[in-house]
């Protein structure tokens, strides 16, 4: 919020006219979460929130906002999109749960990624940043995100670039495998952004190739990118990645 006071108005405080932004852009979004639990009209209700996200990121941002997304929006949005679409086959009991969900998306992923990006930037590479990562990440897997999200909506989260939102949806697939994207990992193995995107990927395909649902195909290319990133010597010497590595390929391959 200080970012916002500060947006405009100098260094003392607020401009009149961000003032007015920001309060168009929190009345709109509070109108916007009210109206999901108040009327079946998702659509009204998702341009209510998106509005309102969108004059906050005017105030902050300025015209640089055409570079700026708000983190988990996307996600939250898909989430009320299916709802609406539940209604209208007669699944009301769906749309309801999708409507709670797309909420709780909305504010649940974004304060994670939003973190996560934090931390990368703010803290110099140590144990101690690794330990808070880690908790974060913890923090995804034991959270209700990996039941509400849909494969769907985590490979959108990963897609949207920042370093934050690509663990988050690392995350979300470690808890759930059903939401395992081999795409997704592939670029975070072969063009990751860290050693850290690395591992959190190697972990979610650890856990892909335990599980049973899992089609033969699907574990063989697994198999076949892990197997890439070591020949390659995609992890540089990371002696606990190549290790897991191995241990992915020795997994995939029984």
């Amino acid at each position: 919020m200080r970012s916002l006071l500060r947006g405009g108005g100098g260094e003392g405080g607020l401009s009149p006219l961000t003032g007015l932004v920001v309060a168009l852009g929190i009345i709109s979004f509070g109108l916007g979460v009210l109206a999901v639990f108040v009327t079946s009209k998702d659509t009204g209700a998702a341009t209510l929130i998106a509005a309102g996200v969108g004059l906050l990121l005017v105030a902050v941002f300025g015209d640089r906002v055409s570079t700026v997304e708000a983190a988990g929006v996307k996600l939250g949005l898909l989430a009320l999109q299916r709802a609406e679409k539940a209604e209208q086959d007669g699944r009301p009991e769906e749309a309801e749960q999708l409507r709670s969900s797309g909420v709780q998306l909305l504010t649940a992923a974004g304060d994670v990624s939003r973190d996560i990006n934090t931390l990368r930037t703010a803290m110099p590479s140590s144990w101690r940043r690794t330990a808070e990562l880690e908790r974060l990440m913890a923090q995804v897997r034991g959270s209700e995100m990996p039941t509400q999200a849909s494969r769907e909506q985590v490979i959108q989260l990963f897609a949207r670039s920042t370093e934050g939102d690509r663990a988050t949806a690392l995350a979300l697939m470690q808890a759930r495998p059903q939401l395992f994207d081999l795409a997704s990992v592939r670029d975070a193995l072969l063009s990751s952004r860290s050693g850290f995107e690395q591992y959190q990927a190697l972990r979610a395909a650890q856990e892909a190739v335990r599980t049973q649902a899992m089609h033969p195909a699907e574990r063989s290319a697994l198999v076949g990118v892990v197997q890439e990133a070591l020949d390659i010597d995609a992890f540089q010497g990371g002696g606990d990645r190549i290790a897991l590595a191995r241990a992915v390929v020795d997994e995939g391959s029984r």
